[in-house]
């Protein structure tokens, strides 16, 4: 196992880029340049089910075979119109091929009332290694295991006519440095809370006897929650990740001899953070002072962040646009009985090369019996973006009851 080793001096330096992550720099004015959006907590962000991570890490949008869907992004998703009770618990290696001693695991319950009322738990963690600090004769002087995790809890209402709604709340830990005093400044975890919201609606259209074609729309807003900060001393609050997703699926599903069913899901899905955009400073070497020459400020309220974050970018309306994250999914599902299940999917992820270039082609399975589900997903990065071989691996059952 590989130990990151930094000198005191260096690990200070750290830490505070770390926990300075809204820090700005100047830039050239002339767009396109990269001019990445960065919050705290990024962790919020990261897929929670390996069905989702291999369907291109769509989660606003669901096939109604999938109910765990909605822990994640979309809590509307958690209403299915059935009787249910089940759980999950996924297993997910995090950028490994430039970190190898980083882990990532979560685990869902869910719980369905009736068959318009639904609840779900949900807990994560994320084990970011262990960080040695040296002194300058290279003497260790630390060892610290920087972690964070989430709790949430999800209810969703599935009204008649295939609409549906759903809230979530949040509480997380950021844990990046511990309880400690760096040349002289107070440094703690971040502790705070979060809220989401979504909504769902899908339809049922007989194509013939033996084709249905089901259609949906969903779209929610997640992480929903108050700046936080890692110490006393810290100029800027930091922003979680405040984000929006909207998505659209079509499935049809064609009915075969002695029970079977093939379903093809096709997905679409785009989502922006509401986040401030960092601006364009300008530096007066005379004055020593630091003007925004395009863009705004993003040091502001929580809620005016939200609003302002649709159009504050330094280079206007292309850069918006630029924000905007496409992603694409699509499976092919066998299902025998409804006993037996086995599932192929591709994604595709696009993000915008000034806005963070995460560019990546996703790829899955799922294996399941008389409710038990075995899925397995994995990241391919694309040239010239981030090389990335994630893998997921995640174990659930569900109970259909009457």
């Amino acid at each position: 196992m590989k130990i990151l080793r930094v000198t005191t001096a260096v690990s200070s330096i750290f830490i505070l880029i770390s926990l300075s992550s809204l820090s700005i720099v100047a830039q050239d004015i002339n767009f396109p340049y990269a001019n990445t959006i960065t919050t705290a907590t990024s962790f919020l962000l990261f897929d929670e089910d390996a069905r989702i991570a291999g369907f291109g890490s769509i989660g606003s949008v669901a096939g109604t075979d999938y109910m765990d869907a909605g822990t994640w992004s979309n809590p509307a998703l958690i209403s299915r119109r059935k009787n249910s009770i089940g759980g999950s618990f996924t297993y997910y290696l995090w950028l490994r091929d430039l970190l190898d001693n980083t882990q990532y695991s979560n685990g869902n319950f869910l719980y369905s009332f009736n068959k318009s009322n639904v609840a779900s738990l949900h807990v994560k963690y994320f084990d970011l290694g262990k960080m040695v600090s040296t002194d300058l004769s290279g003497q260790i002087t630390d060892i610290f295991n920087p972690y964070e995790y989430a709790v949430k809890l999800s209810y969703a209402h599935h009204f008649k006519k295939g609409f549906s709604v759903g809230a979530s709340t949040s509480y997380f830990v950021s844990n990046l440095a511990g309880n400690r005093v760096i040349n002289g400044i107070n440094v703690y975890p971040a502790k705070s809370y979060a809220f989401g919201m979504g909504w769902n609606y899908d339809n049922s259209i007989g194509i013939s006897e033996s084709i249905d074609l089901l259609w949906g729309l969903g779209g929610s807003i997640t992480n929903l929650g108050p700046k936080i900060a890692y110490s006393d001393s810290a100029k800027w609050k930091d922003f979680i990740p405040a984000n929006l997703s909207m998505g659209l699926i079509l499935s049809p599903t064609f009915h075969l001899p002695c029970g079977y069913k093939l379903s093809i899901d096709l997905a679409y899905e785009a989502e922006k953070l509401l986040v401030p955009s960092p601006p364009h400073i300008a530096y007066d070497p005379l004055t020593g002072e630091h003007t925004i020459v395009a863009g705004m400020d993003p040091d502001v309220p929580v809620l005016q962040s939200y609003i302002q974050s649709f159009y504050d970018a330094p280079g206007g309306k292309e850069e918006e646009l630029h924000e905007i994250v496409h992603q694409f999914g699509a499976e092919l599902r066998l299902n025998g009985q409804d006993q037996l299940v086995f599932a192929i999917r591709q994604g595709y992820f696009n993000e915008d090369k000034t806005k963070g270039n995460r560019k990546y082609h996703t790829t899955g399975f799922s294996v399941g019996y008389r409710g038990f589900m075995l899925n397995y997903s994995n990241y391919y990065g694309i040239k010239n973006s981030i090389d990335r071989h994630d893998w997921f691996l995640q174990l659930a059952y569900l109970y259909e009851f009457n």
